[in-house]
């Protein structure tokens, strides 16, 4: 018997990186994408339905979602560090685009709150360029 969880995601800002994202979590067994929001509920909407997911009217509905295990953060980099503190007081563990935050004090109280809360703070600093 697998007591493995199924680890329940979901993609705040639904541009483009953020179908990269789709496409990564639907790879990884034990782990699905629930839902996503953004900015503006046409871009969720095309998101959601290119996806097959659950489109959330805002980024507060979707962190109430008892469900939801997991935040992707997609957004502008000035959106971070609100978006990150909000989904650990939620619960939730979140993987972020970098960079994670703008100022050492955001950085910082995203580093404390994730300590407090006991959950994961993950960012995306993939490899774009490789001399071999």
């Amino acid at each position: 018997m697998n007591s493995t969880k199924t680890i329940s995601f979901g993609i705040v800002g639904c541009g483009i990186i953020a179908r990269l994202h789709a496409l990564a979590i639907a790879g990884v067994p034990g782990a699905r994408l629930l839902g996503a929001c953004s900015k503006t509920y046409s871009s969720t909407e095309k998101f959601c339905t290119e996806c097959n997911i659950r489109p959330f009217a805002d980024y507060e509905q979707m962190l109430a979602e008892p469900e939801l295990d997991a935040v992707v953060i997609c957004t502008p980099s000035g959106e971070h560090a609100g978006q990150i503190l909000a989904a650990l007081q939620a619960g939730k563990h979140v993987v972020v685009e970098k960079p994670m935050c703008l100022t050492l004090e955001e950085a910082d109280a995203v580093v404390a709150m994730a300590e407090q809360t006991g959950k994961m703070v993950c960012v995306i600093s993939q490899t774009r360029f490789s001399d071999g």
